[in-house]
């Protein structure tokens, strides 16, 4: 094999290394949620440190963001093999909302009291988001919810959980509904492990020079 057609076999193999590896740990971390059901006209958008920078930090669940037809989502913190992930929605007219979130990962716990919401942004809370603090953030007190989710339900500051998926049934103006969901953070790989798995990669590789070699 000529000097160039080497060259080119050990480029391949290090670029399908480097792909196959990103795949693989990509696959650690949860994913952004889906969302289905939503009301037409809706959109879930990511709320960023950035995003949030550019609008002068607004207090996060206050009724600051004031936009309509948009459901937020902002990406928090994992805390003991818990991701943490707060959604809020603060139009600047009566809205009402429905959607169903899929999180990719088991629900394991939902915040929706001001209280709740408050106590927890310290552990879960995002680098760089304000988070407002006024009694009025989450879900109003509601005890007449629908035992399942409903589209045309008129029982508005209603929430559902069912395995991987959080159904809203919102009506805000001003201050807005929020709350945090605490999902099965996905499994980080041992150290063995990882070294395991890279190890069986580039064994793969010694191979391949073999054979180019021959």
């Amino acid at each position: 094999m000529n000097p160039q057609n080497k060259l080119g076999t050990k480029m391949s193999y290090f670029k399908s290394v480097f792909i196959i590896s990103s795949m693989m740990l990509s696959g650690l971390a949860n994913a952004a949620p889906t969302v289905s059901n939503l009301t037409s006209g809706f959109s879930l958008t990511h709320f960023t440190p950035a995003m949030s920078t550019s609008l002068g930090n607004p207090a996060l669940g206050t009724g600051a963001l004031n936009k309509d037809s948009t459901l937020f989502w902002v990406d928090e913190k994992t805390v003991n093999g818990q991701k943490s992930y707060y959604i809020s929605f603060e139009p600047g007219q009566q809205q009402n909302i429905f959607a169903t979130l899929n999180f990719g990962s088991k629900v394991l716990a939902v915040y929706d009291t001001a209280a709740d919401l408050a106590s927890t942004t310290s552990t879960y809370g995002a680098s760089g988001i304000n988070y407002g603090t006024s009694n009025h953030i989450g879900e109003e007190v509601n005890s007449a919810c629908a035992s399942t989710p409903t589209v045309s339900d008129t029982t508005f500051d209603c929430h559902w959980v069912s395995g991987n998926t959080v159904s809203l049934n919102w009506r805000a103006d001003g201050v807005g509904d929020a709350i945090r969901v605490l999902v099965a953070a996905s499994p980080v790989p041992e150290p063995s492990t990882m070294a395991l798995m890279f190890g069986g990669l580039f064994a793969v590789g010694a191979i391949a020079r073999r054979r180019a070699k021959a």
